[in-house]
């Protein structure tokens, strides 16, 4: 898990809370996106950030 946390810090640029509200329902693995709740955008929306290679093969154990 904690392995799973510094990937995604470091692949897709996740701040410790954006981590720990994701669930895998916010993942999808088709299209390569994950859905950032809560993000910190300039408009408030929540943010989408593009799966990385690594970051997915590691998801998908």
């Amino acid at each position: 898990m904690l392995r799973l946390c510094v990937l995604l810090a470091l692949h897709a640029g996740l701040r410790k809370g954006e981590i720990l509200k994701l669930r895998r329902c916010h993942v999808d693995f088709e299209q390569e996106w994950l859905a950032i709740i809560d993000a910190k955008t300039v408009d408030g929306t929540n943010g989408y950030k593009k799966i990385s290679k690594v970051l997915s093969h590691s998801c998908h154990k």
